[in-house]
């Protein structure tokens, strides 16, 4: 007898959620502003590049979102809704961090941005304006 299998087409919802988003710069600059859809897990890599993120027209995650973010050589800005709650952590050799948000306190109905940055000569601003 032949085994027949039913493979479900998973929705964008839910490939969304499964998938990491990764954004690499080498030697490069990218941005990502206006209406956009980040996945819940998403690593920034400049190295000798910029990445400049603006979460705050972007539909974030319902659980809130956790950014990876590395900056051997290269510079990050992230720029995040006056609203989330965020969490900025990490550290910096031979470069600057720059913290400068709003600080909403914290709810249940607030967005949760956690931030983990690591610069070696570069750069990491995180700012809510």
């Amino acid at each position: 007898m032949r085994e027949t299998h039913s493979y479900a087409t998973p929705t964008s919802e839910q490939f969304t959620r499964a998938r990491r988003q990764r954004l690499v710069s080498v030697f490069g600059d990218i941005t990502r502003s206006g209406a956009w859809r980040p996945r819940p897990k998403t690593s920034a890599i400049a190295v000798f590049g910029d990445i400049d993120l603006d979460l705050r027209q972007a539909t974030l995650p319902p659980g809130g979102i956790r950014i990876g973010a590395i900056a051997p050589f290269g510079n990050l800005d992230i720029a995040v809704p006056s609203d989330a709650e965020v969490d900025v952590g990490g550290f910096t050799l031979f470069g600057s961090k720059k913290v400068a948000v709003d600080g909403a306190a914290p709810t249940e109905t607030n967005t949760i941005i956690t931030i983990r940055g690591f610069s070696l000569f570069g750069s990491m601003k995180v700012r809510s304006s």
